[in-house]
């Protein structure tokens, strides 16, 4: 039984390799946990994680890591939150309007949590198909090593 995996410890909470892990954490890993670890009286009982796996598709605007284009319309975000154990996190959007637009390199982050990393991957790419903007482009191969891993919890 695996409990948690980092691939390389230098993740941040708003990222496509930490959002996954913050989803799975019982009391997430907002102000109140990491304000104790700043204090020196983190409780280890607050250090759960959720049964199953996460995992998080990060759309990226046309261009990106180098120059990329922004002002792009985002269509389909209500049709991708219709996806159950799905969150949507917003990362270079902009409101204008009534419309969502890009602004920046990494664009939105699909976050799944299932009972398995396929569940979970599985929902994450469902929610990429039905989302569209100019240049999106996104990794096909996310999770491709994690297959053979157990989720936590079984």
């Amino acid at each position: 039984m695996l409990a948690h995996r980092v691939d390389d410890g230098r993740h941040r909470a708003d990222d496509g390799a930490g959002q996954p892990a913050e989803d799975r954490q019982e009391h997430g890993l907002g102000q109140e946990l990491l304000g104790d670890v700043a204090a020196g009286k983190l409780q280890p009982e607050k250090l759960k994680w959720k049964a199953g796996a996460s995992a998080c598709v990060v759309l990226a605007s046309g261009g990106y890591p180098g120059k990329f284009r922004t002002g792009k319309e985002i269509h389909g975000l209500q049709e991708a939150a219709k996806i159950p154990d799905l969150k949507v996190l917003h990362a270079g959007t902009k409101r204008e309007g009534q419309k969502i637009l890009t602004s920046g390199g990494r664009v939105l982050g699909l976050t799944a949590t299932g009972a398995t990393l396929d569940v979970a991957l599985e929902k994450a790419y469902q929610a990429a198909g039905r989302i569209r903007f100019d240049g999106m482009q996104y990794r096909k191969d996310i999770g491709r090593h994690g297959r053979q891993i157990s989720a936590a919890g079984d």
